[in-house]
């Protein structure tokens, strides 16, 4: 409830000026906010605070950038596209605005805590993130895969950004169209990369010699020494060297179209983050930066016709 001094006066101003009269949070005009019951007995005006679509801006700037649980504001109300009339709730009276609930939001960073390290354990210690092929055995890992790196990336942070966002504003539409693009980039790129991975094995070297030397091993008596050939298939099976050489090298080292997709996620990713925290909105990117997005994807897909199967290429980019 909000007492207002001469609120006859206001409501008659409203009804000349036809305008409605809205409720105003420092100074910034929550439009679309409207009365929800006058009383002229107690000169009172009853708000329900939602997140409109119109005072979309105004919730931006006050919840955005949170560094406290509890903002003081100063409250006042006003005619919809006008000023606020003069308030005592101000200064030492100001209105205390729950910005986000504690244990709401301790809560959800429990949730994501839990799901940031089941990637990063199992992104590390299984074939979750990796390129298809052979298991390297004893005990190594198949080399990361770029594409499902990327695609886990933005999973992570569009799932970050839509809980944070609702565990402070309640809202569970901050889904963009440009975000559902982003994360479509991701899933086709990693998608394309396995289809084309599937049409190659019959053609990849790499795998054709594996194939030769397992049966071989196999057509051996029983109690042969089998330790030279299972050196070469050793020797043979791609396995992963680190994180960054796994997702920038091809059979000619680090490629380019790569490197570019890398670090394009990278800047969209800073950028998306920056946001989600400054407005507490998940970004609107312009179609040209999501074209830039998609062309570097393509490109690497592109370049990945002309390549050999992933293995092939991870085999020769760790030799």
């Amino acid at each position: 409830m909000v007492g207002v001094e001469n609120l006859s006066d206001l409501l008659a101003q409203a009804k000349k000026e036809r305008h409605e009269i809205i409720l105003y949070l420092d100074g910034l005009p929550l439009r679309g906010v409207y009365p929800e019951s006058i009383d002229l007995i107690r000169n009172e005006l009853r708000f329900e605070l939602r997140r409109s679509d119109a005072a979309r801006p105004t919730w931006a700037a006050l919840l955005g950038k949170p560094t406290h649980f509890v903002r003081n504001v100063s409250l006042s109300v006003g005619l919809e596209d006008g000023h606020p009339v003069d308030t005592a709730v101000q200064g030492r009276n100001s209105f205390r605005l729950v910005v986000v609930h504690g244990s709401w939001l301790l809560a959800c960073l429990g949730l994501l805590a839990l799901i940031f390290i089941w990637l990063w354990v199992w992104g590390r210690k299984s074939q979750m993130l990796r390129d298809s092929g052979p298991d390297p055995g004893d005990g190594r890992l198949r080399p990361y895969s770029l594409a499902k790196t990327q695609m886990a990336f933005w999973f992570f942070l569009i799932v970050s950004a839509f809980v944070i966002i609702w565990a402070i504003t309640g809202s569970h539409d901050s889904i963009t169209e440009s975000v559902l693009v982003l994360m479509g980039i991701g899933s086709d790129t990693a998608l394309g990369v396995a289809v084309q991975d599937k049409g190659k094995e019959h053609s990849s070297k790499v795998l054709k010699e594996l194939d030769e030397l397992r049966s071989q091993r196999a057509a051996l008596a029983a109690g042969t020494d089998t330790t030279e050939i299972d050196a070469k298939i050793k020797e043979k099976t791609p396995a992963s060297v680190h994180f960054m050489t796994d997702v920038l090298t091809d059979a000619d080292g680090i490629s380019l179209h790569r490197f570019q997709m890398f670090v394009w996620t990278l800047v969209l990713g800073v950028i998306f983050i920056k946001e989600v925290y400054c407005n507490l909105a998940m970004p609107e990117f312009n179609a040209t930066l999501l074209a830039l997005m998609g062309i570097s994807s393509g490109t690497f897909l592109g370049f990945m016709i002309s390549e050999g199967h992933s293995t092939e290429q991870s085999k020769q980019a760790n030799d």
